[in-house]
């Protein structure tokens, strides 16, 4: 069998679903033998001079990816191979506003050719849950559609297309592969979903506790003094992810316990970055904003840190609370979608007007009790995962 990972996006965004792909990819490689290979494709958009300068006046793009046009690119040991397709200001107003496709008619035919000799293609992003479907309907190929979150949970509701889209490929894919049993629920409110199933993945095997002797100097080259408790976020810094709730958490735990030493770790870039530094000045709480960090680099992070929020509105998983608590760290969260699958529903609070001191409380009570959380790795699972995938694509 020849299997197609297909996901869309740029070569320099390394984060979210970009390190999901990655990590799935090389958990399928060590599958590979005579009648098995995979290999991973990304949709890549090369703007036209217009619309590359109007998208950059709109700050939606802000310069031409450095490997452009290129065929392939490589990301921690995985290679990617480009499908590049090209995107005009009328060719993009056509498709949007008056036939509300992911894609023209000629880009389809273009990644659906490139990926027509192999015998099933698992599917990232609605975009390519698009490109999969198309691939069924033309060359009678099979797809999975991959749902990590947002796509269903925000994109879907955004509008009637979407709504009438996602139900069809919900309906039409060989599989469905939801990262939470919150997630399936949402997909079963769309409509019928065909072959649906949950696949809890897990950390990396590069997420892993140090030893305490390299623990302890980490901590002491970021400037942690003995003693001192670090709770972190780590993700995008924006609206959906709940951020600018931070600083009263933080503010408030540090009150809860006025015998302890604390540092507060805002792990991630985005659009409410200044916001919320402005915010956390006001608290008087000490704190460290990293910016973005690369993944390779993460590990090293989550081994210095005590505790993790996860504080969305929506979240599919929180794939980074696995990987937190894989690191020996406690992990607190919202009550929202796949969150408490993770972390317990003790280690989370219900997203109300009492969220604060709620939440707040949960942590207090934790660190002054030094409970620990922890998740079943036999159940969070990059190999039990890999090993249900291939089953039901097999099953064809």
């Amino acid at each position: 069998m020849k299997l197609a990972i297909l996901t869309a996006g740029s070569s320099t965004h390394t984060k979210g679903i970009m390190n999901f792909v990655c990590e799935e990819a090389r958990q399928f490689k060590k599958r590979e033998a005579e009648n098995f290979s995979c290999d991973v494709f990304m949709i890549r958009v090369h703007e036209s001079a217009v619309l590359r300068f109007l998208l950059m006046r709109m700050g939606i793009v802000t310069k031409r990816d450095p490997d452009e046009w290129q065929s392939t690119f490589s990301v921690d040991g995985v290679t990617f191979h480009n499908i590049w397709v090209k995107e005009g200001i009328w060719s993009m107003l056509v498709r949007t506003r008056i036939k509300h496709k992911h894609y023209s008619e000629k880009n389809l035919k273009r990644i659906t050719h490139q990926l027509k000799d192999y015998d099933y293609v698992i599917c990232h992003k609605p975009c390519c849950h698009y490109v999969g479907l198309n691939m069924y309907k033309r060359y009678n190929i099979p797809f999975a559609a991959f749902w990590h979150g947002t796509e269903l949970t925000t994109n879907t509701f955004s509008d009637k297309y979407s709504h009438e889209l996602t139900k069809e490929i919900l309906q039409s894919a060989h599989n469905n592969f939801f990262v939470s049993k919150a997630l399936q629920q949402i997909g079963e409110t769309v409509g019928f979903v065909h072959n649906g199933s949950v696949i809890y993945t897990g950390p990396s095997d590069m997420f892993y506790r140090y030893p305490e002797v390299q623990r302890e100097r980490l901590r002491r080259e970021m400037g942690v003094r003995e003693g001192v408790i670090v709770i972190a976020y780590a993700g995008n810094l924006i609206p959906l992810k709940n951020v600018m709730l931070l600083p009263s958490i933080f503010r408030k735990v540090q009150d809860l316990c006025p015998e302890r030493h604390f540092v507060f770790w805002i792990i991630g870039n985005g659009e409410l970055e200044h916001d919320l530094a402005e915010e956390l000045k006001k608290t008087g709480v000490k704190y460290v904003m990293h910016g973005k960090v690369q993944p390779n680099r993460m590990p090293d992070y989550m081994n210095c840190i005590d505790a993790l929020l996860l504080i969305s509105q929506k979240e599919g998983l929180g794939l980074v609370c696995l990987e937190a608590m894989r690191c020996g760290a406690n992990a607190f969260g919202s009550l929202i979608g796949g969150i408490p699958e993770v972390v317990g529903i003790k280690n989370c609070a219900p997203l109300d007007s009492h969220f604060v001191d709620n939440i707040s409380k949960i942590i207090a009570d934790s660190i002054n009790e030094s409970m620990n959380n922890s998740f079943d790795e036999s159940v969070f699972s990059w190999n039990s995962a890999i090993d249900i995938m291939i089953e039901r694509i097999l099953v064809k």
